[in-house]
């Protein structure tokens, strides 16, 4: 079994949920990740790192890329 003991992103805008904070082996486990950019117009990238309680467990590192862009409306006539 490995223990998730962190869960950490690298901006504000980058909230990470995990459906459980142990993996059996074998079994999987569910990272959400919203990201809130409100009217911010860029290429975004952020990270989330997992970080697990036991030694040989890895960290894992989840990069999360975006491009951003304006809002286009198209009228008739």
């Amino acid at each position: 079994v490995w223990s998730l003991k962190g869960v950490e992103a690298t901006c504000g805008c980058t909230v990470p949920s995990v459906s459980s904070h142990a993996i059996e082996p074998g079994k999987s486990a569910t990272v959400d990740i919203a990201l809130t950019l409100g009217t911010k117009v860029a290429n975004i990238r952020t990270y989330v790192t997992l970080t697990f309680a036991e030694s040989s467990a890895p960290q894992v590192k989840l990069v999360l890329k975006a491009s951003v862009r304006h809002v286009m409306t198209a009228l008739p006539g």
